[in-house]
């Protein structure tokens, strides 16, 4: 039969066979999720330990080349270590597999090509350890991918990673005592979109990547990227001067960029690098931090800080440690604002909008509400190769503050629009007012100590 335009019109057989067809699509099988985990000996609800049960159903899954699906109840589990190529998927908040002991693990894997986790929730037995292991722990692993999982309770960390390159995207964590994601000598990934809170010590930790790991020089940066993550509520369980209590800590780590993150209430920083090389931390958000929110620290090297808002916090961003080799940056385009006048996680933190010793540009940033300095260059002979220009600093009780100590360097300060401070410009003999208008005193040649010092261009508002 023959429809408007020469097109044949359906029969009777054609609309059977496409509604069979449609709904085969529809009633999508465990089957074509890969093998049903309970046809091989896996029971939801059970009380017993499946661990071995899950064990043998993957070696089953793996060598058949396929993946194990896990429906939904709870699965109490002793440690299963992965085989190579496992692919295991659960039903998104539904699939809850339980530490059926103390152990701080539940699944790992070791020297694997490659394991895919999907759709799982992970029950931790509490507890605090400080051990180097996860509720899912791998082991040079060259390729990991979790996605859509929950991870709860974990007695060390949620996610351990040591050597191995990992995808970690849309995942959850809560309640974890040491990271909720802890890399050590990664190989490469992306940590995104995750939601990460209530965590006792740190949020993201990346330790010993890139030409600075301990494995040599010859590895180059990893291409880790960290975006998009919204991480809350980290405290400093196992104290310390700011090793603990970070949303997104990288230590001794090489080329990984930081973008787009939101991080709000840490015990000490949103983000803070120590050691680093050629990190890039751009368009993050760091909220109402306990120390400093954006710190680079100790031995860094070639920072790039743009675009990334500070609102509230003991003191905004540190490029400081000249002493020990911290160097090199670019601050740019960033708002810091609403100082706080005191930190309850370190009474020792000196307040100021941000703060650089040496071989840092700082341009376009702009600084509100700080009970301290706004710009803070240099700390007592530390300072050296600093630029400030076009600047807008407002309500600070010194807006640009110098180290006018002798042993200084070159410090530009250009430019820069400055309103409702106490005080304009001052030099200062670390944390010592020495001269409460630096302006005047360098028309009137008073700062030989610092020969290359240059004020020029800055615009002092009238208030209001």
């Amino acid at each position: 039969m023959v429809g408007a335009g020469g097109q044949p019109m359906p029969t009777r057989r054609h609309l059977i066979a496409s509604a069979l067809a449609l709904v085969g699509a529809r009633a999508t099988p465990a089957a074509a999720l890969g093998l049903d985990a309970t046809t091989l000996g896996l029971v939801p609800g059970s009380e017993a330990d499946q661990g071995p049960a899950l064990a043998a159903a993957l070696e089953e899954a793996t060598t058949r080349g396929l993946a194990l699906h896990l429906p939904a109840g709870q699965f109490r589990l002793s440690p299963v270590a992965l085989p190579d190529g496992a692919v295991i998927t659960g039903v998104g908040g539904r699939t809850e597999l339980i530490a059926a002991g103390d152990a701080p693990e539940i699944l790992t894997a070791e020297d694997c090509h490659s394991v895919h986790l999907s759709g799982l929730t992970f029950l931790g037995a509490g507890g605090k350890s400080d051990a180097p292991a996860g509720l899912v722990s791998l082991e040079t692993c060259a390729s990991a991918s979790l996605c859509d999982c929950t991870f709860r309770a974990a007695p060390a960390q949620g996610v351990s990673l040591w050597r191995s390159a990992a995808n970690i995207t849309g995942c959850r964590f809560s309640g974890c005592f040491g990271a909720a994601i802890g890399a050590r000598e990664a190989l490469g990934g992306d940590f995104s979109g995750n939601a990460i809170s209530d965590c006792a010590n740190l949020g993201i930790y990346v330790e010993e990547t890139g030409a600075t790991a301990e494995s040599g020089p010859d590895r180059g940066p990893v291409g880790l990227t960290i975006r998009g993550n919204r991480i809350s509520r980290i405290a400093s369980a196992m104290g310390g001067d700011g090793q603990n209590g970070n949303g997104i800590n990288l230590y001794n780590t090489e080329g990984a960029v930081v973008n787009g993150n939101v991080v709000a209430d840490c015990a000490f920083s949103a983000i803070r690098l120590n050691a680093t090389r050629n990190i890039v931390v751009t368009a993050n958000t760091g909220l109402r931090s306990g120390e400093v929110a954006l710190f680079c620290e100790f031995g860094f090297s070639g920072s790039v800080l743009s675009d990334n808002v500070i609102d509230g916090a003991a003191a905004g961003i540190a490029l400081t440690n000249l002493d020990d080799g911290g160097r090199l940056a670019t601050c740019t385009g960033n708002v810091v604002r609403a100082i706080t006048p005191t930190s309850a996680t370190n009474p020792d933190t000196r307040l100021y909008g941000i703060f650089a010793e040496a071989d840092v540009a700082l341009s376009a940033n702009v600084i509100d509400s700080v009970p301290g300095p706004g710009l803070l260059l240099g700390w007592g002979p530390y300072g050296r190769n600093l630029s400030a220009i076009g600047n807008v600093v407002t309500d600070c009780d010194i807006a640009i503050a110098v180290s006018v100590v002798e042993g200084v360097g070159t410090v530009l300060v250009r430019d820069n629009v400055i309103s409702g401070a106490r005080r304009a410009l001052a030099g200062m003999e670390w944390e010592e007012v020495r001269l409460p208008d630096l302006a005047a005193a360098v028309r009137a040649g008073e700062v030989e100590s610092v020969p290359g010092l240059v004020l020029d261009g800055n615009v002092i508002a009238a208030p209001g």
